[in-house]
């Protein structure tokens, strides 16, 4: 049986004028929801200033705009986001506001495109449903404010399936080319916004066979079209292709679209993973690239030589495999966990807490009616319909891309924004969901329709009993907004909003550090020592909580207290880069200057991309007379930039570095260094007096 409801089967030939109305108005309804929920949302100490992944993608479309490089080397994540925020950027002037109000413009074009895949699919009422979550539902609503991808990525998706299901209409036929080179080539930009779309396109191939039948000009025999998938290789290949042929020719690797997998995975599936932490075991950052960059040295150091970026993708690939094949029990327990996470009523948080701060500022998505429990239970329902009522085969786009969509997700690590490019697909399940049961019911299949319910509201109840702690999420969001605060230098606000936080999560190693800066902020340097004790206390192998320890005593110069504690971390070996780091510290204060300088080298030696020990190493070098070994040392602190926001170090050693490559008579790379330091630092104007100092006929 194909179908037991007029809601299935439809095929949408183009809209009368009432319905085009009712597109307009969802379109309108989306925009303004979320441009109410933007301006609301200015308030918030990240609007202008954004950390972690928006701050990485901000930093990166900036330097596009500018026609400038932003990183050598390959891809290490998926361009075109950025590139469509540096596009953003030319148009709004560098206004973040513009930014992110034309990216509400995008979510409306997300609002239609859920409309028109449920209207080429069901009917005008399962459309209309779905459009409406689309234009309402706050996650989405919380994404398009955001400097993250699901803003772009989303509305590709989307678009590459609106295409897509053209090419299952029989009738029309699958083997025309640009039907095919069309969709791929959605395909192939939604691939350099989130690679692990790419997944799904082996089976989408394998579809098009079975579908792309062409009746032959001699007795009506059928036979599989391949010309049709070869069409959407090309398609899919015409937006990758040129930055593959970036990565090869500029990058000088191998890399197909970027080099962040092997890590990812890794991160998901480690042997202490809890399938929902960004963090690369054994590194300290708490910034995009100072991670990326520990972990490629992480990398290096257990390969015992330099790696590309595609071998430290390559190097995490081969420990996630060894894992999995040494502990297959573990392994499969973690992929088991991570399925429940991601079923979960939590939108889990990756780069600050997506309840807390969407919920925060605005009215607009606190009266959202739907949650993720609801929205899993209709789609799941409508999952389901689909599979037992069919057509399954024309249906396979949505329901395949959704399915494989889910497992790419699982099999790295869970978050809101890794989750947010099913909810559309969710969306339109759930309304020929709701369509599906209200027609059973009025057909007088009321037992039928019953039965279907319950199992809606099995799902819901499961889905609703995993949801998360919303004390612990509350804290979590007072720290993120505490820090927020601090950073914007209104101490006085962070104080007392990262006090509520400790309130809620006494025991909470993130939220006593984030204090622990607050105060030494303030000032009140007592207090904060106290807190970190605690923190090291609660967590004695936490490697971040033992370098802020370090640090802590090393600015206030408790000499011999941080030599103490810096030669037991040896011992323990707990963070021992950190330890020789400031063990060196130490060292330069005695004017021990040799000593310093071994234990710097051994400091770089365990992380090789350690920015803050290769920056003390380079200027120890500058004192002992061995200025060319200096400038590669400072040239390649710079260049892995992860000072774990030490601003003002990195600020000094691009001054030292700019100075000492003039001494030596190096003009050209001085000026080269010049203006990637003013890059780096616009509103330096030392940094631009040196490009001024440099540039020729200046001198």
């Amino acid at each position: 049986m194909q179908t037991n409801s007029p809601t299935v089967g439809h095929r949408y030939r183009g809209g009368s004028s009432s319905e085009r109305w009712v597109v307009l108005g969802l379109a309108v309804l989306a925009f303004a929801l979320r441009a109410l929920y933007v301006l609301d949302l200015s308030a918030s100490p990240y609007f202008e200033a954004p950390v972690i992944d928006p701050a990485f993608h901000l930093d990166w479309a900036r330097e596009v705009a500018a026609g400038r490089e932003f990183q050598a080397g390959p891809f290490f994540r998926a361009p075109l986001y950025p590139w469509f925020l540096a596009l953003c950027l030319k148009l709004c002037g560098g206004s973040l506001l513009g930014v992110r109000l034309l990216q509400c413009a995008l979510g409306a074009v997300t609002t239609v495109l859920t409309y028109g895949v449920a209207r080429r699919l069901f009917d005008r009422r399962a459309a209309t449903l779905s459009g409406f979550g689309a234009a309402t539902y706050w996650v989405l609503i919380y994404f398009d404010g955001e400097l993250l991808l699901p803003t772009l990525s989303i509305p590709l998706n989307l678009l590459a399936l609106w295409l897509t299901l053209n090419l299952g209409e029989e009738e029309r036929g699958a083997s025309g080319r640009w039907p095919v080179i069309r969709a791929g080539v959605a395909w192939g930009l939604a691939a350099i916004t989130r690679p692990n779309v790419l997944l799904f396109m082996p089976l989408l191939a394998l579809w098009i066979l079975g579908v792309g039948r062409r009746v032959g000009r001699g007795g009506g025999r059928r036979s599989l079209a391949w010309a049709p998938c070869a069409w959407l290789t090309l398609g899919t290949l015409l937006p990758i292709l040129p930055v593959t042929a970036y990565n090869l020719f500029v990058g000088k690797d191998r890399v197909l679209i970027s080099s962040q997998a092997g890590v990812n995975l890794w991160i998901g599936n480690h042997p202490g993973a809890d399938g929902r932490t960004a963090k690369v075991p054994g590194t300290t950052s708490d910034d995009f690239l100072g991670t990326a960059g520990e972990a490629a040295g992480l990398a290096e150091r257990e390969a015992g030589r330099p790696l590309s970026p595609s071998e430290i993708s390559g190097h995490y690939t081969a420990k996630t495999l060894e894992y999995v094949t040494r502990d297959p029990l573990p392994a499969l327990g973690g992929m088991l966990h991570k399925g429940a996470l991601f079923l979960k009523d939590e939108e889990i948080s990756n780069n600050q807490p997506v309840r807390f701060f969407a919920q925060r500022f605005s009215a607009v998505t606190r009266w959202s009616p739907l949650g993720f429990s609801v929205l899993l239970a209709l789609g799941g329902l409508g999952l389901v319909l689909v599979l037992v009522h069919g057509p399954r085969r024309r249906l396979f786009p949505l329901w395949g891309f959704l399915l494989a969509y889910s497992f790419s997700v699982v099999v790295f690590f869970v978050c809101s924004r890794f989750r947010a490019p099913i909810l559309p697909l969710l969306m339109v399940l759930g309304g020929h969901a709701l369509v599906w049961l209200v027609d059973r019911w009025r057909a007088g299949h009321r037992r039928e329709s019953g039965l279907w319910t319950c199992l809606c509201v099995l799902m819901f109840t499961v889905s609703w009993t995993l949801r998360g702690d919303r004390v612990e999420a509350e804290a979590d969001g007072l720290r993120h907004l505490a820090v927020g605060h601090a950073l914007a230098g209104e101490l006085s606000l962070a104080e007392s909003l990262s006090e509520q936080a400790l309130d809620l999560a006494p025991s909470d190693p993130q939220t006593i550090l984030a204090r622990v800066g607050i105060l030494e902020g303030l000032q009140r340097f007592d207090e904060a020592g106290t807190l970190l004790e605690r923190a090291v206390a609660l967590e004695p192998a936490d490697p971040l909580a033992l370098d802020r320890w370090l640090g802590f005593l090393l600015r206030r110069k408790r000499w011999t207290e941080l030599e103490g504690t810096a030669r037991t971390a040896l011992q323990g070996g707990a963070n021992p880069q950190s330890a020789h780091y400031h063990l060196g510290a130490v060292f330069l204060a005695q004017k021990k200057v040799a000593q310093a300088q071994a234990a710097m080298e051994e400091a770089v030696r365990l992380d090789p991309r350690g920015s803050r020990a290769q920056a003390v190493l380079g200027s120890i070098l500058v004192r002992r007379g061995q200025a060319l070994q200096a400038c590669l040392v400072l040239g390649q602190a710079v260049d892995h930039g992860a000072f774990t926001n030490a601003r003002e170090q990195e600020a000094g050693t691009w001054r030292l570095l700019v100075r000492l490559l003039q001494e030596l008579k190096r003009e050209d790379e001085a000026l080269r260094r010049a203006v990637q330091w003013s890059a780096r630092f616009p509103d330096s104007p030392q940094a631009r007096a040196a490009v001024e100092r440099l540039l020729p006929g200046q001198g």
